[in-house]
């Protein structure tokens, strides 16, 4: 990965961020539907990271946004699940071919339904244990469960364009 990517990447992931606490944290549409998709980079780190490394970024992503959103961890936590579960549905949906850095991949090298997939897989457990642990309060299991669905499908949709976006701008500069 050279400087330019990483820099290019720094500037995108920013601009994720800042759309997450200006726009979306501020989103009313439904008192259910709660988008979180500032996880969306870290599924795009290379694989070949250490675990270590991969652990410590996203943890303090996500300390960083339990601390704008006083929310004490809730956030921390559920990436730390997703990124357990990285590298399995990783593996799950790519063939041997595909799995080079999700980082490289085109438009030729990347089987979309595969990659669709991989992000619904993870932004469905990160949905889930961010309801879960934010769930102190009683929700009756049906209220969770649409908050899950309803969340985890506006999160997907907007995941789906923006990785899109990630990874159409990264390969276009690689040219």
């Amino acid at each position: 990965m050279s400087i330019r990517q990483i820099f290019i990447y720094t500037i995108l992931f920013l601009l994720l961020l800042i759309f997450q606490f200006f726009v979306l944290n501020n989103l009313n549409v439904d008192h259910r539907i709660i988008i979180k998709i500032y996880f969306v980079p870290l599924l795009f780190l290379p694989m070949n990271l250490n675990r270590t490394q991969l652990y410590l970024v996203g943890f303090l992503l996500g300390l960083g946004i339990d601390f704008f959103e006083l929310n004490f961890g809730v956030n921390s936590f559920s990436i730390l699940i997703l990124l357990a579960f990285k590298r399995a549905f990783y593996r799950q949906f790519f063939d041997e071919g595909e799995r080079k850095e999700i980082f490289y991949l085109t438009d030729k090298t990347l089987n979309l339904l595969n990659f669709i997939l991989y992000l619904a897989s993870s932004t469905v457990v990160f949905h889930t244990c961010y309801f879960l642990f934010e769930s102190y309060y009683a929700l009756s299991f049906t209220d969770l469960l649409l908050s899950i669905v309803l969340s985890s499908t506006t999160a997907l949709l907007l995941n789906i364009l923006i990785s899109l976006i990630f990874l159409d701008n990264l390969n276009s500069n690689d040219k």
